[in-house]
């Protein structure tokens, strides 16, 4: 369906009317986007890995867990060469690449990628669907040449 000529109206169509409210943190996620997505099945949401999962750590976070994969200080971004472990520095390149899509700038570790490297290296559930709505509700700000990422090809 991707190569269809109506795939990227459809997208283009979904990008650009998207509106994506975050709720209070005390909020109980809704299971609809994430399972009209095939991210959870209704059976998942209602368990408690979906709903005490994470959709982003707050800056105190990043600074005291960077230390354990990387070098320096970390302030809101950081070089991915000061990533030690070079696993880690290829799951960051596949973060970029595809979850946080920032095409060809793939030289800084971001916040939002550390939050995806943290989830994965740390155990800590994150909510995939809120993640993704929030990633999705940014597009309006986005260039018109911009790359839409929705994966590797």
């Amino acid at each position: 369906m991707t190569y269809a000529p109506q795939y990227r109206i459809i997208t283009v169509e979904f990008l650009s009317t998207f509106r994506y409210m975050p709720q209070a943190p005390d909020f109980q996620p809704q299971p609809e986007f994430g399972s009209v997505l095939g991210l959870y099945t209704e059976e998942e949401t209602h368990m408690p890995i979906y709903t005490t999962a994470i959709h982003t750590a707050e800056d105190a976070v990043f600074s005291a867990w960077w230390p354990r994969i990387g070098d320096d200080a970390f302030v809101r971004s950081a070089w991915v060469t000061r990533i030690r472990d070079p696993l880690i520095r290829y799951l960051h390149r596949c973060i970029a690449s595809s979850v946080t899509g920032r095409g060809m700038s793939q030289e800084w570790c971001t916040s939002q990628d550390l939050f995806f490297l943290y989830c994965t290296l740390s155990g800590r559930p994150c909510n995939l669907a809120r993640c993704l709505a929030e990633y999705f509700s940014t597009y309006y700000h986005r260039q018109e040449r911009g790359l839409i990422y929705g994966g590797c090809m």
